[in-house]
């Protein structure tokens, strides 16, 4: 795995047609996001569920267009909303991870060779190195909220908006990326 695909899992289409704001959230219990849900179809009004996050407010915008305001909980990597629309429940990912430090180099800022060395330096099945969750196992959950935590801190440093096209990593300067879906626990 590269830093670069792993970048690309936040990439989002364009068209579609959820969005949230900002892309990416690291999850402190204090902040809140926007999820946008344009014309969901129905004959009834959608109802929304959270998971690991907490209803801060919920409206019709123009064109049947939903928003839902969300505060993801305090180390939430898996939050989500469920969309239920008369038979059907759709299950919409929320692009949060916790606050980790992930300057692994010590450098006092993070960069391009912080990535390298948590993608190289793994450790072994029975210490594993940078378990991120703290699940005594370093995989693709680990791999995730790195990458977030490191796009949200480029944000940072290159003082870019998170809202709309986020350009990412030091060196790439071209690439965009936005909010988009993570991997799911196996």
């Amino acid at each position: 795995m590269t830093s670069k695909a792993l970048i690309q899992l936040f990439a989002v289409d364009e068209k579609a047609t959820v969005k949230q704001d900002p892309p990416i959230l690291l999850a402190d219990g204090k902040a809140n996001l926007k999820l946008t849900v344009r014309n969901p179809q129905g004959k009834h009004a959608p109802n929304f569920a959270l998971k690991k996050a907490k209803l801060v407010s919920l409206k019709v915008a123009s064109n049947s267009t939903w928003v839902v305001v969300a505060k993801p909980e305090k180390g939430a990597y898996d939050a989500s909303v469920t969309m239920l629309v008369d038979d059907t429940a759709v299950e919409m990912p929320l692009t949060v991870a916790p606050k980790v430090d992930i300057d692994l180099d010590k450098s006092g800022k993070v960069d391009d060779n912080d990535f390298k060395i948590f993608l190289k330096d793994r450790g072994s099945s029975k210490a594993p190195k940078h378990d991120l969750d703290k699940d005594g196992r370093r995989n693709h959950i680990d791999d995730y909220i790195f990458t977030a935590n490191f796009l949200v801190l480029d944000q940072i440093a290159n003082e870019k908006p998170m809202a709309g096209k986020v350009p990412v990593g030091t060196k790439q300067k071209s690439d965009t990326v936005r909010g988009g879906s993570k991997p799911q626990e196996k």
